[in-house]
């Protein structure tokens, strides 16, 4: 799996601010375990609508 990554700021070792990064399989799996933990701690609830009900 290539993954394509942009770093902000941009990194020095990149020349244009962006590279691609090959994974192996280990490291796609756990690249996935962190995207998801990341996304976990990040939720914020969502207040639902107040009803319309007359």
């Amino acid at each position: 799996m290539e993954i394509f990554v942009t770093f902000l700021p941009p990194s020095p070792h990149f020349d244009h601010g962006y590279g691609i990064i090959e994974l192996n399989d280990e490291d796609e799996e756990r690249l996935g375990r962190m995207v998801v933990s990341a996304a976990l701690e990040n939720l914020v609830s969502v207040p639902s609508a107040p009803s319309q009900a007359a």
